[in-house]
């Protein structure tokens, strides 16, 4: 059986340390992926090499540093996952901003929305935004709507309720009228 020689040079460096090195090679190696990756991906495992290590610098036994290195770092994962809300971690999480005030506000559409073109304004406090409707209908221009969302620049919208009714003809406002005597 053939080894490779790269295998047979790392198994006689790792056979030349003591054990409180290769913990301290260990240490180094996940710092240097956590600073490559600054994710918190291999901190934990870092914190629970440094505390085999100093358990092997004062005499225990490879299996208690292995225990040792396997408690801590799941201890620190157990920390940081309970803290994992305060801690910046992984993509970033969405950030409210003024814009966010518009989403339930009556709107007018000012350039009619057409979701085949992918055109489309709305005027809503002060404001023109692009805009595209929940359902990808067209709205025409004159129409009320009602801002549901904001994805990326452009607003999501509903027709307005008070736009449905306006739509359903004079007969329906004739209705209406007729009801409230």
């Amino acid at each position: 059986m053939s080894l490779n020689p790269a295998a047979l040079l790392l198994a006689g460096i790792f056979s030349s340390l003591a054990p409180w090195q290769f913990w301290l090679l260990l240490v180094v190696l996940l710092l240097v992926v956590e600073v490559a990756t600054v994710m918190l991906i291999s901190i934990w495992f870092a914190v629970g090499a440094l505390g085999a290590m100093l358990a092997s610098l004062l005499g225990a036994s490879t299996p208690v540093q292995i225990l040792v290195f396997l408690l801590l770092s799941a201890l620190t994962i157990a920390v940081s996952w309970h803290f994992r809300d305060r801690i910046f971690v992984g993509p970033r999480r969405r950030t409210p901003t003024n814009a966010d005030r518009i989403i339930g506000q009556q709107a007018e559409v000012i350039v009619a929305l057409d979701p085949v073109e992918g055109t489309g304004l709305i005027r809503v406090r002060g404001q023109t935004w692009s805009a595209e409707t929940v359902d990808a209908t067209a709205l025409p221009e004159g129409s009320q709507v009602r801002v549901t969302a904001i994805r990326g620049v452009k607003a999501i919208v509903e027709a307005a309720p008070a736009a449905a009714a306006d739509t359903a003809g004079p007969a329906a406002a004739a209705t209406d009228t007729d009801t409230d005597n």
